[in-house]
């Protein structure tokens, strides 16, 4: 999926191992498909690593509860973001 959280996530990273600042990052809404800034958004990870965004953390859950995954900050989603494309490089 070209326009992905996760290819999205994937990008920041390769910014922020080249050593420039991201002055922004900009998620879509799962459910309404409004533009988020990410880091005020709720982001859902499944299992299988899709990650979804949501302006609401109540909805992060709610969808979590129904599709499986876990919450997550932006912080944390990036973190594990990091962790899970060590294998990337």
């Amino acid at each position: 999926m070209i326009g992905s959280p996760e290819n999205a996530l994937k990008a920041l990273k390769a910014i922020d191992g080249e050593g420039k600042a991201t002055r922004v990052f900009y998620a879509q809404d799962r459910d309404s498909g409004i533009k988020l800034l990410g880091d005020q958004a709720w982001f859902v990870r499944t299992e299988g690593g899709e990650v979804s965004a949501f302006l609401l953390k109540e909805n992060a859950e709610s969808w979590a509860k129904a599709h499986g995954g876990s919450v997550l900050d932006f912080a944390s989603v990036k973190a594990s973001t990091l962790a899970s494309s060590q294998g990337d490089r």
